[in-house]
């Protein structure tokens, strides 16, 4: 499930603190947990907003792979624009761009701009094979 398809296009509202998506993203991380062998959560997840659901649905979960990329605002706004269609501009991610804001969960795998897509695949199916 996207973050922002939740908080963005079906809710509407800041990304802050408190805000609707959390606890139905909580209620989606619940159901997908019940109903599917496999829940992909996937967005900017800012810890201070996202983090302590997180921790929490994470507890429910028999395996779990968690995977931050910590990119300067320069390449965060490289890949942005490789994008065909978006919503927002270069001036707004630089608004928005916080460095180091993983969820620091145990065992996060974390990648920076020199980490391949091609790699981090590799490396993210390697750690789930291991399950």
């Amino acid at each position: 499930m996207s973050q922002d398809i939740v908080r963005r296009e079906m809710l509407n509202v800041k990304d802050q603190v408190g805000n609707l998506s959390i606890s139905l993203i909580e209620q989606l991380l619940e159901f997908g947990n019940q109903q599917e062998q496999f829940v992909i959560l996937e967005g900017i997840l800012k810890n201070s907003v996202y983090g302590p659901m997180i921790r929490k649905q994470i507890q429910y979960f028999s395996q779990v792979v968690t995977v931050y990329y910590q990119l300067s605002l320069n390449e965060t706004v490289r890949r942005h624009c490789t994008k065909q269609v978006t919503d927002f501009t270069p001036n707004d991610l630089t608004r928005w761009y916080q460095r180091d804001d993983s969820l620091r969960i145990e065992g996060e795998m974390i990648f920076d701009e020199s980490v391949s897509l091609m790699m981090a695949k590799k490396q993210i199916l390697t750690k789930i094979n291991k399950y």
